[in-house]
């Protein structure tokens, strides 16, 4: 957010600048930091390494995310207008994001814990 924030492209359609921490979208990348710092410690008690509870926890971490930027928007745009432009289209995707994600922590996980043979 702060390379960002100081104008390098990184935040969405290769956009930068200060201006997008106080516009519409703000809500969304104060999720995204609550959301990565809920998901380290959400995996760092061993809660994630299995796959429903990886799920679980990358599902709550989309909630998140969709929850304050819909807060955001709704302060600009009311909130139902706000639901249906900034939450119901990315539900989908964030919950298929979320068991492919949930896949490969599993899998990795399980790579882990084998045991090698020489």
């Amino acid at each position: 957010i702060g390379l960002g924030a100081v104008g390098l492209p990184v935040f969405a359609d290769g956009a930068g600048g200060f201006e997008h921490l106080t516009g519409p979208t703000v809500g969304y990348l104060l999720g995204f930091v609550i959301a990565a710092a809920f998901m380290g410690w959400w995996y760092a008690e061993k809660w994630g390494k299995a796959f429903l509870m990886a799920a679980l926890g990358m599902s709550l971490g989309h909630v998140l995310i969709l929850t304050l930027g819909w807060a955001r928007l709704a302060m600009l745009m009311g909130a139902g207008e706000a639901f249906a432009a900034g939450v119901g289209p990315f539900v989908v995707g964030g919950l298929v994001k979320s068991l492919v994600g949930a896949g490969i922590v599993a899998a990795a996980a399980r790579l882990r814990a084998e045991p090698r043979s020489p």
